[in-house]
């Protein structure tokens, strides 16, 4: 019981890095392509994915904080 939470949490990181992989194979693959254009696009593409990132270890921290402060909870409550 104690463990689903944990679970949760792994399979969102698992989401979001694998997200995130993708995202950069597929600018990579974008970057192939040279135009004029897509030099401007590749880098607010790059620039997005920039922001993606910090903002999934944002969420990453968020959950595992989360997660560790309900493991307390349940602990304290278990022994008084």
């Amino acid at each position: 019981m104690h463990y689903r939470p944990a679970r949760k949490s792994v399979i969102v990181t698992m989401h979001v890095t694998i997200t995130v992989v993708s995202v950069i194979n597929t600018s990579r693959h974008r970057r192939r392509h040279h135009h004029g254009f897509s030099h401007h696009f590749a880098l607010a593409h790059y620039r997005f994915v920039v922001t993606l990132s910090a903002w999934s270890v944002v969420v990453v921290i968020t959950v595992t904080v989360i997660v560790i402060t309900s493991r307390w909870d349940t602990v304290g409550g278990e022994s008084t």
